[in-house]
C-alpha cells in the first residue's frame, strides 16, 4: 500500500491549504499576493459544516440564482451555491472587487477563466460532501473523488487508461486496486483541467507509470511534456490530485 499523503502534509510540500468552516474564515487568510507566488493556494469546504449566513443576491449573479432554482436536490443545491459563492468572494477579495462584480467566463470546453490581465487562475472540483476550489498565478487545475465501491472501476479503467496504466492497475489486491484508479483518474482529470480542455482531451494519452501520493510525473503523449501531478486523500474516502503548470 502506498504511502499516504494527507492535506495536511501536502500544504508543507508545494502549496497552501486552507479548510474554509465560514465566509468569515476567508477574511482571516492573507490573499495579498497570491498572484506573486508560485504556490498554488487551496480551499477545502466540507457543505455538512460550512456556515454560510448571507444573502446569495448580495454575492450570485441573476443566471446563477436561475440556474440554482432548477436543482431539485437540497445537496446539489448547497454543492453550487458554496462552490459559486466561495470562488467570487475569494477572487472578490483578490481582485478588491465586489463578488457580483467578478466576471467569470467559461471557455468552449467549460472552464471557468478571469480575464487574464488579471494573472490568477483557478479550478474547482467537488464531489459528495466536499468542494476544492485552486488559485496560482500558473495554469492550475484539481480534481477530487470520492471513492464509491460499487462502480465498474475495470471496466472504465480498461476504456480510458493506457495499456501499460491498465496491466499494473488489475495486478493489485482489491482495495489497492480501488485507490489506484481513483489516483489515476483524479490525476488525469487535474490535468486536462489545468490545460483547459477537460475530459474532451483524450486521457488515454496520458501516462503516469510509477504512482504514489504525493508527487508524480505525468506524460502527455499527444503534446511531449511532462507535468508534476501531487496526488492526496482528503481522509480515507477522498482521493484529489492538483495540477500546476509551471
Amino acid at each position: 500500500m502506498c504511502r499516504r499523503i494527507e492535506v495536511n502534509n501536502l500544504k508543507q510540500k508545494i502549496c497552501s491549504f486552507k479548510k474554509l468552516q465560514s465566509i468569515f474564515d476567508i477574511n482571516e487568510i492573507d490573499l495579498e499576493n497570491i498572484r506573486e507566488k508560485d504556490r498554488p493556494l487551496i480551499f477545502l469546504i466540507n457543505i455538512n459544516n460550512f456556515n454560510f449566513n448571507l444573502e446569495l443576491n448580495e454575492i450570485l449573479i441573476e443566471t446563477e440564482i436561475e440556474r440554482l432554482n432548477k436543482f431539485k436536490n437540497s445537496g446539489d443545491k448547497k454543492r453550487f451555491v458554496l462552490n459559486r459563492a466561495v470562488t467570487r468572494i475569494i477572487i472578490g477579495k483578490i481582485l478588491k472587487k465586489h463578488p457580483k462584480k467578478v466576471d467569470i467566463e467559461y471557455n468552449y470546453y467549460g472552464k471557468p477563466y478571469i480575464d487574464e490581465k488579471y494573472k490568477l487562475e483557478f479550478s474547482v472540483s467537488h464531489s459528495n460532501e466536499y468542494i476544492a476550489v485552486v488559485f496560482c498565478k500558473n495554469k492550475v487545475g484539481i480534481d477530487i473523488e470520492h471513492i464509491v465501491k460499487d462502480i465498474d472501476y475495470v471496466g472504465i479503467a480498461e476504456n480510458y487508461f493506457n495499456e501499460i496504466e491498465f496491466n499494473q492497475l488489475i495486478k493489485l489486491e482489491s482495495r489497492d486496486k480501488l485507490v489506484r484508479f481513483y489516483q489515476l483518474w483524479t490525476s488525469k482529470e487535474s490535468y486536462v483541467k489545468a490545460i483547459g480542455y477537460g475530459l474532451s482531451y483524450s486521457i488515454k494519452d496520458i501516462f503516469i507509470s510509477n504512482v504514489i501520493y504525493g508527487e508524480n510525473l505525468l506524460f502527455d503523449i499527444k503534446s511531449n511534456k511532462g507535468v508534476h501531478i501531487y496526488i492526496f486523500e482528503i481522509n480515507k474516502y477522498y482521493v484529489g490530485a492538483l495540477a500546476c503548470m509551471n
